[in-house]
């Protein structure tokens, strides 16, 4: 049973998307638009959807993770003390 649980958390759906668009987002989407903090810092809107946009990009990254702790199953271990021969 656990190796089917380990099979399906470390199959490449959803661990390697869920990587991936951590990836993706934080080089693309939050390292890349660090200029428009001061190209428009004056500009509420601008800001507001910024705001809107790294909302919903975490948003989506926290359920990802939610949906990968949910896979995981604690193993549980027993130990047994008996008298030796």
């Amino acid at each position: 049973m656990e190796d089917k649980l380990f099979l399906r958390l470390a199959a490449p759906l959803p661990a390697a998307a869920k990587q991936d668009f951590e990836i993706q987002m934080i080089k693309r989407a939050i390292s890349n638009f660090r200029w428009l903090n001061d190209q428009f810092k004056d500009d509420g809107e601008i800001r507001n959807a910024q705001d809107t946009f790294r909302n919903r990009l975490l948003a989506k990254q926290e359920k990802m993770e939610r949906d990968m702790r949910a896979m995981l199953v604690p193993v549980k271990h027993g130990i047994e003390i008996a008298p030796g021969n």
